[in-house]
């Protein structure tokens, strides 16, 4: 997955696609169906590798001398995953965000500098 970051002095932002394959065991597991569980409204199915769905995720962060912000938003689909006719799915796409502070108590006197690629994700 490509991660896309930009710091500036308000703060760090970055953003970051994925694309899902998976193998035909994982999938059957989660949302496979056997013949054992099967009822009226939920048939046999049986699911096969692939494509297993997409996500999309931006997030925020600042630091100040005593405290954190940050915050995110995700947006994940499964329209055209292999699974996606399941019986089990109920939903095919699903918006997610999220916000955090964190007081910062304590610190070393001693610090390192982060490398670009340990900001985010």
């Amino acid at each position: 997955m490509c991660t896309t970051s930009l710091e500036t002095s308000a703060g760090t932002s970055a953003w970051r696609p994925g694309l899902f394959l998976r193998t035909s065991a994982i999938i059957s597991g989660l949302y496979g169906v056997d013949p054992a569980y099967a009822t009226t409204v939920r048939p046999v199915y049986t699911a096969r590798g692939g494509y297993a769905g997409s996500q999309f995720i931006s997030a925020l962060s600042k630091r100040f001398p005593h405290y954190w912000l940050g915050g995110f938003v995700k947006w994940d689909t499964l329209h055209g995953a292999v699974f996606e006719d399941s019986p089990l799915v109920k939903r095919k796409q699903n918006f997610t965000a999220g916000f955090a502070v964190s007081w910062i108590f304590a610190e070393s006197k001693t610090l390192c500098k982060r490398s670009a690629s340990s900001r985010f994700f």
